[in-house]
């Protein structure tokens, strides 16, 4: 599963710019609280786990745009061979096995030669500004995080655009309603009757780091609704 075929969504509710003739105070590093949790019942391909929270940012630098993907927003970055050159699949005798997370296949152009070769990268955690983890409940109070990579490949992180339009810094607060879909063949089949709960964080342009926000309990099989 590549991480491109989970499509992430925001709805951007309620935000506002507070004047700036009577600011509030409110931290440079963004902060966060749980509203809502919705799993939405289509089809395989278009099944959506929702969740809304609330945020406020006291210098209203929450966002990346479509062009943020230069350092320290890239991507992923190549991890060099013992030559400084690209480690391929090969030379790495296939460890860790193939997945979208560590390898990427690329093009390179050798001379008037074209080569497609699996080589090894490192994702870099920053190119992302929202953050879920999904935990299962495995005894009273107690909980385990779901190793998403480890399990599908990929995970359910994602961006969302910058939310001061207005330019300038100046206090921020507002809703953001994080659509994740493919859950019909992704999560729900394996864990539609588990007892699960996300943990939820987002991170600003300085990344700064909010606060960790937890869902409630709740079962896919229960929480969906068409």
């Amino acid at each position: 599963m590549k991480l491109g075929s989970i499509i992430f969504s925001f709805l951007v509710l309620g935000i506002f710019l507070i004047s700036c003739e009577r600011p509030p105070e409110l931290s440079s590093t963004p902060f966060i609280e749980y509203q809502n949790v919705e799993f939405k019942q289509v089809n395989n391909a278009q099944d959506s786990l929702i969740v809304t929270i609330r945020f406020e940012d006291g210098d209203g630098d929450l966002g990346l745009s479509n062009n943020d993907t230069g350092p320290p927003f890239n991507e992923f970055d190549f991890i060099p061979d013992d030559d400084g050159t690209f480690m391929t699949f090969s030379e790495a005798n296939g460890e860790p096995p193939f997945n979208s997370n560590d390898w990427l296949i690329e093009t390179f152009i050798l001379g008037d030669t074209t080569v497609v070769d699996t080589v090894r990268i490192k994702r870099n955690e920053n190119f992302n500004n929202f953050f879920v983890d999904f935990l299962q409940k495995t005894g009273e109070g107690s909980y385990e995080k779901i190793n998403l990579i480890k399990l599908l490949g990929t995970n359910f992180d994602g961006r969302f655009q910058p939310l001061n339009t207005k330019g300038g810094e100046r206090p921020l607060e507002g809703t953001l309603r994080y659509t994740m879909r493919s859950f019909g063949f992704l999560i729900n089949p394996i864990f539609r009757n588990e007892t699960l709960k996300l943990e939820i964080q987002i991170q600003d342009r300085a990344l700064n780091r909010s606060n960790v926000v937890e869902t409630p309990d709740f079962i896919l099989s229960e929480l969906a609704s068409d």
